[in-house]
């Protein structure tokens, strides 16, 4: 698995220079509100937007190239614990990663906030706003791989394979496109809107699908997926969870 997402880092990154590259060129390239129609032919954002869409799309579907930590809302990658779990260390577990994702979304809100009236007081242009969703874009994988500052400095959990919020990464990456509308940012807003809408609904009704103390798939001992190799594990937030 590592290799897959070492490989999707490799790619997101080499989208991320040539959208640069584009930018340099011409600074209104990357003007995504005229990307559509197609009369003119194959566009650079055209291939961006198809990269997006398909990040978004295979999401939807318990694929094995995606993580366990992304296809744990499947009920086909949820196994029970040989040992009972109580509803009330569940419930507790429930309310603390609820609290601690609204300070996420708060956060991410409020930075994307910043950027919005950068944006409309004239500070940065449409093609810049695309420029930082790249960016956020390759961030994703390098928050999977190296190091994330949600998980450490907010969420602690173990890994990536037991985050709370693994699928918002989809609406977080594209979310500074919201403030241009047009079909290219809101077929991306809309499609990462219904992933995230159906990871909540899951999340909701079956939280013992998302925590590693009701499903065998997320534990250390039968992980097969080896994404710490190069970030270690938050081995405290392990210990504090053990003793809910």
């Amino acid at each position: 698995m590592i290799k897959v997402y070492g490989a999707k880092l490799v790619l997101r990154v080499a989208v991320f220079i040539a959208a640069i590259c584009l930018y340099l060129g011409d600074g209104d390239s990357l003007a995504f509100s005229k990307a559509f129609p197609v009369e003119e032919g194959i566009q650079p954002l055209h291939i961006i937007w198809l990269v997006f869409i398909f990040e978004i799309l295979q999401k939807f579907l318990p694929q094995k190239l995606m993580s366990m930590g992304c296809r744990k809302v499947f009920q086909s990658c949820y196994q029970p614990t040989t040992v009972m779990l109580s509803e009330e260390k569940l419930e507790n577990w429930v309310r603390r990663e609820n609290r601690l994702a609204r300070k996420v979304a708060w956060v991410w809100l409020g930075i994307n906030g910043l950027v919005g009236c950068l944006y409309f007081g004239k500070v940065i242009k449409e093609s810049h706003l695309l420029l930082l969703s790249l960016f956020y874009f390759v961030c994703d994988i390098t928050s999977i791989l190296f190091y994330c500052p949600f998980q450490s400095l907010i969420m602690k959990n173990r890994c990536c394979v037991t985050c709370r919020i693994f699928n918002w990464d989809a609406l977080m990456a594209y979310i500074p496109l919201i403030f241009v509308p047009g079909f290219f940012s809101w077929s991306l807003i809309g499609l990462s809107l219904l992933l995230l809408i159906r990871w909540e609904l899951t999340y909701r009704k079956y939280p013992q699908r998302f925590y590693e103390g009701s499903n065998e798939n997320l534990q250390c001992r039968n992980c097969e997926e080896k994404l710490c190799k190069i970030k270690k594990p938050v081995l405290f937030r392990q210990a504090e969870s053990s003793s809910l």
